[in-house]
């Protein structure tokens, strides 16, 4: 499944194969171990909260550059 390339496609990846996937399924990740949708889940809100952290580092760094 073709990702984006960057951590938004990532994420959006991940999204697509949660909705397809069950309890039962077996994913194997491309550098990773093999996983569930459980795993899947988990690895998608790291993803995204890590987006969050650094939007607002950015953020914050910004209004204190001025």
């Amino acid at each position: 499944m073709n990702s984006g390339g960057n951590i938004n496609g990532c994420i959006a990846a991940a999204e697509k194969v949660i909705i397809l996937a069950d309890n039962e399924t077996k994913i194997i990740p491309r550098h990773r171990n093999i996983a569930n949708n459980k795993k899947l889940i988990a690895f998608k809100i790291m993803r995204t909260t890590s987006i969050e952290i650094y939007e607002n580092y950015n953020n914050f760094v910004q209004r204190y550059e001025r």
